[in-house]
């Protein structure tokens, strides 16, 4: 009679944590599904405010080169006022009628006009550059508002989503407490990492020891002058060897990507993912568990800059498919 009682107590408390988890699973899917909306939500206000800065930047360029041009059409008119004065000074009667000869006064009288209308062009010139100038000046104001709503927007959208990281981290605990009942729930093995990646911002090592190369984002090509997407970072360094992970997780990807050589691909949870090109005698393969800093590869040559050559790794962080600034995510990086 005891046993059954205890063993009725038992499956009850284990139904119980079932049913709980089946929850937390829920809620879990719930948060992850306003999460992945949140980061694509959040790239696309980072994507439009890096176009916006290009823009004004362009428009920038536009203005200075403008205001440049009528300061000097402003000193050429200056120029002429002041030799028109001095010429008065000279010929206090008016230089047409101090002409004697008819011939003299035609051809002088026809120079003239011409340089009346040349004074005149040059300063209907300097009043349109005017014009476009202070046109230009309203437009980059229109620029620099809609810049200034788009980053409060995107600050408001970070904040929901370092909500929503919180929440999921929460629940994956929760869990985590509730399988200690019942063993492991469902194949989500990522559930079950000790760490959480969202938490390292500012925190991971480099995975190479080097030095950071390159820009994230949209980026104006010194060349050709268009603007490029950058997804990743170069990382250089003449005497690193190992290739490491910057944190534990599980080996997605190990194959040639076509410009980019051996890469590989690894899945930290909450659908963080850190990418790893130009390297070569790679010592993972897909299905493998890594630790932090463990070594996945050699280092090889980066081709960048303009086809520039060094010895080092390209990096990528992706949240979901989307590209994250690997930056911020480094020790010592400014959040």
């Amino acid at each position: 009679m005891k046993i059954s009682l205890i063993w009725s107590l038992l499956f009850c408390l284990t139904s119980n944590a079932e049913n709980q988890t089946r929850k937390y699973l829920s809620e879990l899917y719930q948060i992850r599904s306003e999460l992945k909306k949140a980061v694509f939500d959040k790239s696309r206000f980072e994507q439009d405010i890096i176009k916006f800065k290009i823009d004004i930047e362009n428009q920038n360029s536009l203005f200075f080169q403008n205001q440049k041009e009528t300061e000097s059409l402003k000193v050429k008119i200056l120029d002429r006022i002041s030799t028109l004065y001095k010429i008065k000074r000279a010929y206090p009667q008016g230089t047409l009628i101090s002409i004697v000869k008819e011939e003299d006064f035609l051809r002088k009288s026809y120079y003239l006009n011409f340089l009346n209308n040349q004074d005149r062009l040059l300063v209907d010139e300097f009043k349109i550059k005017t014009l476009e100038n202070h046109q230009l000046k309203l437009k980059i104001q229109v620029y620099m508002k809609r810049l200034l709503d788009l980053q409060n927007k995107n600050n408001l959208k970070y904040t929901e989503f370092l909500e929503r990281e919180i929440k999921q981290r929460e629940l994956i605990r929760q869990i985590r407490e509730s399988v200690k009942v019942q063993g492991p729930v469902g194949s989500d093995q990522i559930l079950m990492n000790q760490n959480f990646f969202s938490e390292l911002r500012g925190q991971l090592e480099l995975p190479i020891d080097g030095n950071i190369k390159g820009a994230f984002g949209l980026v104006r090509d010194s060349e050709t002058q268009l603007a490029i997407l950058k997804t990743g970072l170069y990382i250089i360094s003449p005497n690193a060897f190992e290739v490491r992970s910057v944190f534990e997780g599980e080996v997605l990807y190990t194959e040639n990507v076509p410009g980019w050589g051996p890469t590989i691909i690894i899945d930290h949870g909450e659908s963080y993912y850190s990418v790893y090109s130009y390297i070569k005698n790679l010592s993972v393969r897909p299905g493998d568990r890594v630790f932090t800093q463990q070594k996945l590869a050699e280092v090889a040559h980066v081709i960048y800059d303009n086809q520039k050559t060094e010895r080092g790794v390209y990096f990528e962080i992706r949240h979901y498919s989307e590209p994250v600034d690997p930056r911020f995510w480094f020790k010592g990086a400014q959040q």
